[in-house]
């Protein structure tokens, strides 16, 4: 019997993301897993942007979703190689927050991720987000450089 039937990869177009990807489709192949992508539009990003106007705001928001569909294409692709089943969860909020909610609702049973985001990696050894994940998730999480 498996340990892991679903493992949730966080995407964000990173060069750790790509990498995170990588190892979650490795993993999904290799333990007949379910690939969960996650992409999530930073609550702080979303609150700057409506100052702009209803309109522009909402640019904003679509821009960002199709760099999140982007994302999702890519992983969606390393799987095809291997023909893992990908699921797609884009969301709006604290990203360490909603790995880790989205995390706990469907009883993902590994998340996987880079230890620093787009935004670079300014501590030595882990960014926040992926700091906070560990901290905060229900499942075990591995980090990659």
């Amino acid at each position: 019997m498996s340990q892991y039937k679903k493992i949730l990869v966080a995407v964000d177009g990173s060069s750790c993301s790509n990498k995170a990807v990588k190892h979650a489709v490795d993993m999904c192949n290799q333990f007949g897993a379910d690939m969960h992508t996650i992409f999530v539009i930073s609550e702080m990003v979303v609150e700057s942007f409506k100052q702009l106007g209803k309109k522009e705001s909402k640019e904003v928001m679509e821009k960002l979703k199709g760099e999140g569909k982007k994302y999702f294409r890519s992983a969606k692709e390393e799987a095809k190689k291997v023909d893992v089943k990908v699921v797609e969860v884009l969301r709006a909020g604290f990203p360490a927050d909603e790995i880790a909610t989205y995390a706990k609702k469907t009883k993902i049973d590994l998340i996987i991720m880079g230890t620093h985001g787009r935004r670079g990696g300014t501590r030595p050894l882990i960014g926040s987000v992926a700091g906070r994940v560990i901290h905060y998730a229900p499942c075990p999480v591995m980090v990659v450089p």
